[in-house]
């Protein structure tokens, strides 16, 4: 993005499918991705998602989906890169 701050994500497709849902995109392509960021921009893997021509399903502000009832963005683990408490 133009002014924005450089960052770094990384996709792996898992899988490949049809969206279920009912509704008007039912039937479109979907991917299951692994999906690991180098950077920690906030918003990075929605916005990198958008600018490749994936939007994450359900992303009310970076995809034209109106029609889901949530946003298809889940953490399978999360690694916290800090020191354990003494």
């Amino acid at each position: 993005v133009q002014g924005g701050k450089l960052s770094e994500t990384r996709f792996r497709v898992l899988q490949r499918g049809r969206l279920t849902l009912k509704g008007e995109l039912f039937g479109t392509p979907v991917s299951k991705l692994e999906v690991t960021p180098v950077t920690g921009r906030r918003h990075q893997i929605r916005v990198h998602a958008m600018h490749s021509g994936h939007p994450i399903v359900g992303d009310n502000a970076y995809s034209d989906d109106r029609e889901s009832f949530r946003t298809f963005l889940h953490a399978h683990t999360l690694e916290m890169p800090f020191d354990a408490p003494r």
